[in-house]
């Protein structure tokens, strides 16, 4: 199920909590693409609706839904009061195991309410109208798969170092058995690009995450099924290189004519550089880098002529590339050497 298909199944549904919270819940692990209570626990141990649990009172009560080290889960009526929801939830929480994340839903609006031990407590708001948005795609897919990105204090810049080491190393496990770097590089700029993909919607229906979940056990089955999705993603007209990557990807939109309010056009932007630090961190890894200085004059005629605005010649300003201050040039050892102004020289390290 897509974000869009899920608002306009729920848009303006007015049936009372009995008879909507079963279906609402079923569609929304379709959503993120999470099995099913029943279909993931068949004892109803880890995983169930209607959680018996014993109030603080010492009466009987139930929790809609619970996730164990997940979720517990209440719902309501269309409209109801959410803060009246979340203060029976508060009472069921030391029976359903102090679950990091407390949520209370009336299907117009899911609130997501943080219960990490030690932390301050955050609200997460999603309105159905808004739920096709990357931040609530993003806030309802850790919701079912991982809470500890919603913990309070994890910065989107913590995850991504850790997205980073996790990636770095599966690339060194593939260089270590002798697999060639730069294929080991592009494969996997190819599977973080398509869980961007998943993420911000482009790859429908949670795609990559089903293949991936369906063909786990099956190696060559998995290799198969992954490389008609990278063709089917390329089969825009050009084929894949390191040089274009995913410039073939069909976007929604005509190069050029993206809707800079877009949410997917800012996610993409964001996206765009993390992907690229990742990338960049995989083929040049920090401590394989290596610094040189040289100096050398930059004179019109001369063998960096084309690297000179030929203004600066005549102004006494130091001399600049055509593209700014900041020079690429190949050294002709398979480097590249950047540089910039200093005084009469252009001061490159490589």
């Amino acid at each position: 199920m897509t974000p869009s298909e899920f608002i306009r199944k729920w848009k303006d549904v007015a049936l009372t909590e009995r008879s909507a919270c079963h279906e609402h819940f079923l569609d929304l692990c379709a959503l993120v693409g999470h099995p099913t209570p029943v279909a993931m626990d068949k004892t109803g141990d880890t995983f169930t609706f209607e959680k018996g649990v014993s109030r603080e009172d010492g009466g009987q009560g139930w929790a809609d839904v619970w996730k164990k080290g997940f979720f517990g889960w209440e719902y309501k009526g269309p409209h109801a009061d959410l803060a009246k929801a979340y203060a029976q939830l508060l009472r069921y929480r030391e029976a359903l195991e102090n679950p990091p994340l407390l949520v209370v839903c009336d299907m117009n609006v899911i609130e997501v309410h943080t219960n990490f031990t030690g932390t301050a407590g955050v609200v997460h708001t999603l309105p159905l109208a808004e739920l096709d948005g990357p931040r609530n795609l993003e806030v309802l897919r850790a919701l079912f798969h991982d809470p500890e990105k919603l913990k309070p204090g994890v910065t989107s810049q913590a995850i991504t170092a850790q997205a980073a080491r996790h990636i770095g190393e599966l690339a060194q496990r593939l260089r270590d058995r002798g697999d060639d770097p730069h294929a080991v590089a592009r494969f996997l700029d190819r599977l973080v690009f398509c869980m961007f993909a998943e993420d911000i919607g482009l790859l429908q229906d949670n795609l990559f995450t089903r293949l991936l979940d369906k063909t786990k056990a099956d190696p060559e089955r998995l290799r198969n099924t992954v490389g008609q999705l990278f063709d089917a993603m390329a089969s825009g007209g050009t084929r894949y290189t390191p040089t274009t990557c995913f410039e073939t990807f069909p976007f929604p939109w005509p190069p050029g004519q993206e809707p800079q309010e877009d949410p997917r056009v800012q996610a993409i932007a964001a996206a765009a550089k993390e992907l690229n630090a990742l990338r960049e961190a995989w083929l040049n890894p920090p401590e394989w880098t290596k610094t040189e200085i040289l100096e050398f004059p930059v004179s019109r005629g001369g063998p960096w002529a084309r690297f000179i605005v030929p203004e600066s010649c005549h102004s006494g300003r130091p001399a600049e590339g055509p593209l700014g201050r900041n020079l690429e040039v190949p050294s002709g050892k398979g480097e590249i050497l950047r540089g910039e102004p200093s005084g009469g020289a252009l001061r490159m390290t490589g």
